[in-house]
């Protein structure tokens, strides 16, 4: 199970994961996923995961499978809340996960706001 995050829309890296759960997703994110003995692989699309992340999961399917089965894994994609069953009983059960993008560092309702500084005068004014 390898996370794939691209924080800032390039140079996605995948994680791996110490164990195929369901506390390893993360609705930001994408996940590749290659079952044990190669019986098959899925590439999980969390909602907020970007095109990059999308892509790099894929990516990651096809270069562990060429390396260790020939190039011969076709992954099962899907996107969050479409899942299949065989997807939630590969990683022991759906369970839950973090559902924020976590790198955005903005809690949920968070609204921005902008200031104007200025120490023109000689005084920092805001």
């Amino acid at each position: 199970m390898m996370r794939v995050q691209a924080p800032f829309g390039d140079g996605a890296r995948a994680i791996e994961q110490n164990e195929l759960a369901s506390q390893y997703l993360n609705s930001g994110d994408s996940v590749a996923i290659v079952l044990p003995a190669f019986a098959g692989a899925f590439v999980w699309k969390g909602c907020g995961s970007n095109d990059t992340e999308k892509s790099a999961a894929e990516r990651a399917i096809q270069l562990v499978s060429s390396r260790f089965c020939g190039g011969s894994l076709l992954p099962e994609v899907m996107a969050e809340g479409e899942e299949a069953p065989e997807f939630w009983d590969s990683i022991g059960g759906q369970g839950e996960y973090s559902r924020v993008k976590e790198l955005l560092g903005f809690p949920p309702g968070f609204e921005p706001r902008l200031f104007n500084v200025s120490n023109a005068s000689g005084y920092m004014w805001m």
